[in-house]
């Protein structure tokens, strides 16, 4: 397996992303933030640059600018992402061969003392505008270079569909249906059904379809009523047909499976019963197995593939320990994640690198990311341990506390648009009795914390040294007040 990693997605003009820009560099990615912040987006982007089903974007998909906004007259919908290489996960020749044209050298994040070559990346741009000629608009993907010009020459510069197949995106989005699943011809579950190979045994089936036809129709008084008026037809009324029968089943092989149905049973009965007439929760984990068996037919099929999964909110309608559990089935799923979740229970289990917050302000997605490194440490392949080690932004205790406190206790502060860290029950108790009538004296109107996205945490009278890294500046940009006790 040829694993292509996705290192960078740079979103221009689509939707609230006026210009974002966010790193992935880890195999799984999280992605938080309150509704409507641009999650659903930033996921369907990268579907509109690598999904496997052709889609464009609409006209209420450009960024709004101003009250007289034309998407005729705005800027393409930019969507960059970036293939790159590390010191231990090197291009094959395979990689090397395909994106000769594409592939550029960063030499900068080189240690120079270092034996390594300079690392390899290619960017793929996907460009949605109006084109006044064509009177039209119109879409297209080409290859840029690190500062995001298209290269040249222009006719070398193009994405190909033979491109894409080294790093298919399967898309898992939060509207999911199971009736819509096993009916839609272009689903998962289709997809699945195309792989089952039975022509060998074709003769045998169609022989026991006409004996089970001929057994379920013959000696009916209604069918034969039935057979009567199609005769009837056919003589009396010109007609373009040699024969009228009826069949309870489809005997045309490319049919067979139309029907194919996934079916339980209640303990204690004998009755099968379709999924889809099940619970919300058990459609959706149905549907996400669905998407995971046909992910890992697709690895098995071509084994250069390193598929990227997009999965929205996989939370929906489940109970929290079948969200965990759903979870650690999600990760052992090879391929680069990338999730949106508002789950505390999924959260919990995820380290905090790899959570992405997405905040709106001013109509404009913001995106923010818990710090690795020290922000003046010039990040290089090849050091070191002891190198990354003593640039870490939080050290080994101060991580230890933020997983304590935070992720494995107060999982909800992730989700928070402020919060108040408080010293015990009391205070808790306090605050939260109190904002109402603060509020209602300052505003004339009654608002609960919740109601504003502020949750109040209380610190069991232990100090959060890591927030004390934090200065009052980005503390007020983060919206975070702290109150120790």
């Amino acid at each position: 397996m040829v694993r292509i990693f996705l290192s960078r997605v740079e979103i221009k003009g689509f939707r609230s992303h006026y210009d974002t820009n966010v790193n992935l560099f880890n195999d799984m990615n999280i992605l938080i933030g309150q509704n409507n912040t641009g999650k659903t987006s930033f996921l369907q982007a990268i579907d509109y640059v690598l999904g496997i089903t052709r889609k464009s974007p609409i006209e209420d998909d450009f960024y709004i600018s101003n009250k007289s906004f034309n998407p005729q007259n705005a800027k393409p919908i930019k969507i960059i992402i970036e293939f790159r290489e590390t010191d231990t996960n090197r291009f094959n020749d395979t990689i090397i061969k395909s994106f000769n044209n594409a592939i550029q050298f960063d030499e900068n994040i080189i240690n120079s003392q270092s034996e390594l070559d300079p690392i390899r990346f290619f960017k793929i741009c996907y460009e949605y505008k109006y084109n006044t000629d064509l009177d039209k608009f119109e879409d297209i993907k080409y290859f840029v270079d690190m500062h995001n010009q298209r290269l040249k020459p222009l006719n070398k510069s193009i994405v190909k569909k033979e491109h894409l197949e080294y790093f298919p995106f399967y898309y898992l989005r939060s509207l999911r249906n199971l009736r819509n699943e096993i009916k839609n011809k272009k689903s998962y579950w289709s997809k699945i059904k195309e792989k089952i190979n039975y022509q060998d045994k074709m003769d045998e089936i169609l022989s026991s379809l006409k004996e089970i036809n001929k057994k379920v129709l013959e000696n009916d008084v209604i069918v034969e009523k039935i057979k009567n008026k199609l005769i009837e037809l056919k003589n009396n009324i010109i007609f373009p047909v040699d024969t009228i029968e009826l069949n309870t089943f489809s005997k045309r092989d490319w049919e067979i499976l139309d029907n194919l149905n996934i079916y339980y049973k209640l303990e204690g009965t004998n009755f099968d019963i379709p999924f889809f007439k099940s619970g919300d929760g058990t459609q959706n984990i149905l549907l996400f197995l669905i998407f995971t068996i046909y992910i890992e037919l697709m690895i098995e099929s071509d084994k250069k593939i390193y598929p990227i999964i997009g999965l929205e909110e996989p939370e929906v309608h489940i109970h929290p320990q079948a969200q965990r559990a759903l979870f650690q089935q999600i990760s052992k799923i090879k391929g680069q994640k990338i999730i949106s979740t508002h789950s505390p229970y999924i959260v919990d289990q995820s380290d905090i690198y790899n959570f992405i917050l997405f905040k709106l302000f001013n109509n404009r997605t913001i995106i923010k990311k818990i710090p690795k490194y020290k922000t003046n440490f010039d990040f290089k392949y090849g050091l070191s341990n002891a190198e990354y080690i003593q640039n870490k932004y939080f050290n080994n205790e101060e991580e230890l506390l933020i997983k304590r406190f935070i992720l494995y206790k107060n999982p909800e502060l992730f989700f928070s648009s402020a919060f108040i860290l408080c010293e015990g029950e009391s205070e808790k108790f306090f605050i939260e009795g109190i904002f109402p009538y603060y509020y209602m004296k300052k505003y004339k109107v009654l608002k609960y914390l919740n109601q504003l996205g502020v949750s109040v945490i209380q610190c069991e009278g232990k100090t959060y040294t890591p927030f004390l890294k934090i200065s009052k500046e980005e503390a007020f940009d983060l919206d975070w007040l702290i109150l120790s006790g």
